[in-house]
């Protein structure tokens, strides 16, 4: 199946509009008003964009612990509307999960001045970075 990166950009922005949290940073909040912190958290929302039967799953068991009606609503309109058969967009598997690099769709993003992706590393004994999306005024 080729690649659709223009597809894929359109998703993370989606998604990245939906997780946006306001930007304190006293030098980027006036271009980029939003930010959306951690590349873990977006992986985990397009495995469920792209996987609705996961998500379904996720929602009744959310539903099993809080007791919410309307979680399992959404749950039983995933499977009623057929959206595990329609919507499926497989993913690459890695050793510990479904991964997709993000750079390609975030690169066509931050050309068009949509976004800014960076990552920070912190100083501390490993060397994993912080990927942080800072998001344009819409």
């Amino acid at each position: 199946m080729a690649r659709d990166c223009k597809r894929d950009a359109i998703r993370l922005l989606f998604l990245l509009n939906a997780g946006k949290a306001e930007n304190y940073s006293k030098d980027m909040a006036s271009i980029y008003p939003y930010v959306f912190g951690g590349e873990k958290r977006l992986q985990a929302m397009d495995f469920w964009v792209r996987y609705p039967d996961y998500l379904a799953l996720e929602l009744i068991s959310q539903h099993e612990k809080c007791g919410d009606p309307a979680k399992l609503n959404i749950a039983r309109a995933i499977y009623e509307n057929g959206e595990p058969s329609l919507r499926t967009i497989p993913m690459l598997r890695k050793h510990f999960g479904a991964y997709e690099p993000l750079d390609t769709a975030l690169a066509l993003l931050e050309c068009r001045g949509l976004v800014r992706p960076e990552r920070r590393v912190r100083r501390t004994l490993c060397r994993h970075g912080q990927r942080s999306v800072w998001l344009h005024q819409p």
